[in-house]
């Protein structure tokens, strides 16, 4: 088996230096200028995102590298974790490398170290048997413990329970379709994915008939026989998801089917905080509908909560946009809308307290992952002597005279 893992690391490396050598027509030097000059010298932006997503699949090939190459070479675990990671068809996925001390490759893995070494302490961390229910809670404190070791910033995109605010003054037939959208694209295996929605008690009849209605018309009467309906990771979050469903709370969906891993979306009612749906990160297709009296108790409940990755706000009221804006804190988030912040390099993306630290895409995932230099570039004429010693009345004078 280990033979089978170094000759996929050994395609892949040369697979990714042929892409590599592509954008730049020529053979890639060291890294550490060349990714500056491509971002400030092009006005290609679709140059300059082919080298940030490159640049993605060096940190996974090294992630798996650095602790393999390390003490926990146990390859069973790996096999677990790959399943976890990338389905259960994928779970023979190579992943085993020898140590190469090609310096190119080094410039790579020191040019991206926060990163780099976020992939590796999670990724470590899920070794270590730390994948369940609560995943985002242990392996983020993992990645900040494993980097702290070495002095290494991180960046952060984690995730937590994303509401969905819907106040009276929304449409309500729009907001239900980009909701249904937003919460069950990927059966709800997003980290921006609507949590859950917190609307007004007064329009929560009307949105409830609207989102079986938009569920109906996006995936079909029978969402398990659409081919373009997705299916849950593995078995181990599937069985976890429908832990959360409480039965006689359900009022739309919820059709399984275990030899698949599908789940239809599932809409509930009736649900309260303390009910088990609203207890973690749901990540599945599984929408708790819950109301509110006041837009004011709505923020408090909201500011009493871990702040999320995003925020969704679906209102035609300027006012209450900016009473949650200005009193919400969040990581990103849409305003008649969902998910589509994070579909574009103009803006950077990422959580803030429990949901992350830092931001990415496009030029602020340039500057995070790199650091700009302060340098005085002193001339050597005139040299004024008043900063040197011995120190005398006369320079006292003159330094005051300078700063005044």
């Amino acid at each position: 088996m280990l033979a089978e893992l170094e000759r996929f690391y050994a395609d892949y490396c040369s697979s990714i230096r042929r892409e590599a050598d592509a954008l730049r027509g020529e053979q890639m030097p060291p890294v550490t200028e060349e990714l500056f000059a491509i971002y400030e010298n092009t006005g290609n932006r679709l140059k300059y995102e082919s080298v940030y997503f490159l640049r993605r699949k060096y940190l996974a090939v090294f992630g798996l590298k650095g602790i393999l190459d390390g003490e926990e070479r146990d390859i069973r675990k790996l096999e677990e974790v790959i399943r976890d990671i990338c389905g259960e068809e994928c779970w023979a996925l190579p992943a085993h490398v020898n140590r190469k001390e090609d310096e190119n490759w080094r410039n790579y893995i020191d040019l991206f170290a926060a990163e780099t070494a976020q992939t590796l302490a999670g990724i470590s961390g899920l070794l270590k048997g730390r994948l369940s229910a609560g995943v985002l809670e242990t392996v983020r404190r993992e990645v900040m413990r494993r980097a702290a070791e070495h002095l290494t910033p991180v960046t952060l995109e984690l995730g937590g329970k994303s509401p969905c605010i819907v106040d009276r003054t929304a449409n309500i037939p729009l907001a239900a379709k980009r909701i249904v959208f937003g919460k069950f694209l990927n059966c709800g295996q997003t980290c921006v994915a609507p949590d859950y929605i917190y609307c007004d008690e007064t329009v929560k009849p009307a949105l409830l008939r609207e989102l079986k209605k938009q569920v109906e018309l996006q995936y079909g009467r029978e969402p398990l026989k659409n081919e373009n309906y997705g299916k849950i990771i593995n078995r181990k979050h599937f069985d976890r998801i429908c832990g959360l469903i409480e039965e006689k709370k359900v009022v739309y969906g919820g059709e399984r089917n275990a030899d698949t891993r599908q789940i239809a979306p599932v809409v509930m009612d009736g649900v309260s905080w303390e009910d088990a749906v609203m207890g973690e990160e749901i990540f599945g297709p599984v929408l708790p509908v819950l109301s509110y009296r006041s837009l004011e108790e709505a923020v408090r409940k909201i500011r009493s909560m871990p702040c999320p990755l995003a925020l969704y706000l679906f209102s035609a009221s300027r006012r209450n946009i900016s009473y949650v804006k200005e009193r919400v804190s969040f990581g990103g988030g849409c305003i008649n809308d969902t998910l589509i912040h994070l579909a574009t390099s103009a803006m950077g993306f990422g959580g803030v307290g429990e949901s992350g630290m830092g931001s990415y895409h496009g030029k602020h995932g340039f500057e995070t992952f790199t650091h700009r230099k302060s340098i005085v570039d002193k001339k050597t004429f005139p040299d004024l002597p008043m900063r040197y010693q011995p120190y005398a009345a006369w320079k006292d004078k003159m330094i005051r005279m300078f700063v005044k």
